[in-house]
């Protein structure tokens, strides 16, 4: 009734703080068409592959510093320094160990709840009643044995409450893990719906959590819990209890929510079974990835194909997307040209083999601004999605053609990274005065705060005539299965002629995908701004390609001198 009220109130704009009923339709629908539910079984999947390894690892480092003093005076002092560390700063080192799969995610969880589990382990042993040591050792119980049969049974309520404990840390490394890292599951969604502007879904996934720790820590820690203190004499039973439950009763609620998640794993990892011969594609689930969402929603990619199994990937943005190429996880995958080029220079494992857009970039302005030109931006504030990115470039560009730079070269503009969802509120907190974001964002922001164009796409670069988007494929992959790459290229030419003679149902088909992968569609007004500024084709710009890497060396995002000889290959599309 407090949400429902406060909601009333409209103390927030409804797309910041979503009613109750809204919440309510985002979780039924993510149940129904089970987006949800992968989420879910993919998490807890992880989840309890790290929480497992946790807690044994964690009990015994804990009874071997109890035990042995050396080891208390070096490892448990250590521990404690390594408490401190926010378990996602691992994960950089999990993915250059693991790649960007569950196994770095599930280290990640395991560092993140092991040190809570070793140190309430540790001390829970260190304060066993000094009564129960003299009564052991009057029954002439001493050494080894008075360790195990006194000490650690005397310890096990503390030991439980590290469990209980190293589960929330768990989940808070969880989703730490999957907010950076790539896939399905809970972390992914709350990062989809920032970037998607959708709070309903992030108050949906926060509930979904909620729900799942109070079940968990009623059903299953809190019962352990009062069965061990109850036996050992240290809590009285209530009395309420008038018929002794049987052993099936007493344990059948933890049964079942064991059952339950289970079943979610289980769910999880049947859930698109991949064949033996799998091509793995990852894309942008956005309007300047289009023939990536078009051409799987419409099947061309799969038809292609024929005996080789697609298995999919979307990401938030274009430097995880390439970690993951790097990694090994991805095998070909739809990116900006910036990451495609810093990758190519970095490693030369990739390369470019197809275009998939062009334009799509929009410099806009406040509603109540006065700035009618680049000039006028000297001693303003402008976003871009992410320094290093293609709009941070082209923003950088353009200041330079006014003889203007940022504050952090010696220049008078201030140039901060948002999230393009997070500008909404900074353009009505009047933080910032401008922005320079890919479609639909500008488009969005247009209609969401009123802003201005300044440059539309045509009048940042080229005429609007700059790659957008590249297709990649890793090296060594093109080089075992050249039939696959070729025919996924014929593929994404066929969706990009589709896109091109049938632009409607290209639109319908492109919301439709979307809507199933992030459970949230484009409105319609929105996609047709956006894509007019956008320019789906498969050709490669060559010359631009290059000319953008100049641009990326002159912002000093690219160490000169540089090459890129071996970078595109466009055999492919001719074959």
């Amino acid at each position: 009734m407090t949400w429902e009220a406060v909601y009333k109130l409209q103390a927030w704009p409804p797309n910041l703080f979503p009613g109750p009923q809204d919440v309510w339709h985002t979780l039924k629908n993510g149940l129904i068409d089970q987006s949800l539910v992968m989420a879910v079984s993919a998490s807890f999947k992880r989840l309890l592959g790290g929480y497992f390894i946790a807690v044994v690892l964690g009990g015994m480092l804990g009874v071997l510093i109890a035990r042995f003093s050396l080891l208390s005076d070096t490892i448990g002092k250590a521990i404690m320094a390594l408490q401190t560390i926010p378990s996602i700063a691992w994960l950089p080192f999990a993915i250059l160990w693991f790649g960007i799969g569950d196994q770095a995610i599930i280290f990640v969880v395991a560092l993140g709840a092991m040190w809570t589990m070793t140190l309430n382990t540790e001390s829970g042993l260190r304060s066993v009643d000094p009564l129960y040591l003299s009564a052991a050792k009057m029954m002439n119980v001493k050494g080894t044995a008075l360790f195990i049969k006194v000490m650690i049974p005397a310890a096990i309520p503390q030991i439980i409450t590290g469990m209980r404990m190293a589960w929330a840390f768990a989940w808070r490394a969880l989703l730490a893990g999957e907010l950076i890292g790539s896939g399905t599951g809970l972390g992914q969604v709350l990062m989809l719906g920032r970037n998607l502007g959708d709070m309903s879904l992030v108050l949906a996934v926060i509930i979904i959590i909620a729900i799942q720790g109070s079940i968990v820590d009623h059903f299953i820690f809190r019962k352990m819990e009062d069965t061990v203190l109850v036996r050992w004499g240290l809590k009285k039973d209530d009395g309420s209890k008038k018929k002794q439950k049987g052993p099936f009763q007493k344990w059948s609620p933890a049964v079942g929510t064991i059952a339950v998640l289970a079943f979610l794993i289980i769910n999880g990892m049947t859930v698109n079974k991949a064949n033996q011969d799998v091509v793995r594609f990852g894309f942008l689930p956005n309007i300047t990835h289009m023939p990536a969402l078009v051409g799987l929603e419409e099947g061309t990619f799969q038809k292609k194909l024929e005996n080789t199994s697609l298995k999919t990937y979307h990401f938030d943005g274009g430097p995880a997307l390439m970690e993951a190429m790097s990694a090994g996880e991805l095998d070909i995958a739809f990116v900006g040209p910036g990451p495609a080029i810093t990758n190519y220079l970095s490693s030369k494992e990739s390369k470019i083999i197809a275009g998939v857009s062009e334009g799509g970039t929009v410099l806009i302005t406040a509603a109540s601004s006065q700035i009618t030109g680049t000039g006028q931006l000297s001693n303003k504030t402008i976003a871009v999605p992410q320094f290093g990115n293609t709009q941070d470039i082209q923003l950088r560009y353009v200041l330079e053609k006014a003889g203007l730079k940022d504050k952090r070269t010696g220049g008078t503009v201030n140039i901060i990274q948002s999230a393009p969802a997070d500008m909404v509120t900074l353009f009505n907190q009047k933080e910032i005065d401008a922005a320079i974001v890919p479609e639909p964002w500008g488009s969005q922001l247009m209609e969401a705060v009123r802003a201005k164009v300044l440059l539309d796409s045509n009048d940042i670069w080229k005429n609007g005539k700059y790659p957008a988007a590249v297709m990649m494929v890793r090296e060594d992959y093109a080089k075992k299965h050249p039939e696959v790459v070729k025919a996924f290229t014929q593929a994404h030419k066929d969706v990009v002629t589709f896109i091109q003679a049938e632009p409607e149902k290209a639109k319908q088909s492109f919301n439709k995908k979307l809507k199933a992968l992030v459970n949230k569609e484009i409105p319609d007004s929105v996609l047709d701004s956006s894509f007019k500024r956008v320019n789906i084709t498969y050709t490669i710009n060559e010359k631009t390609l290059f000319e953008f890497a100049e641009l990326s060396a002159q912002s000093g995002y690219i160490k000169t001198p540089f090459a890129l000889t071996g970078l595109i290959d466009d055999s492919y599309l001719y074959k």
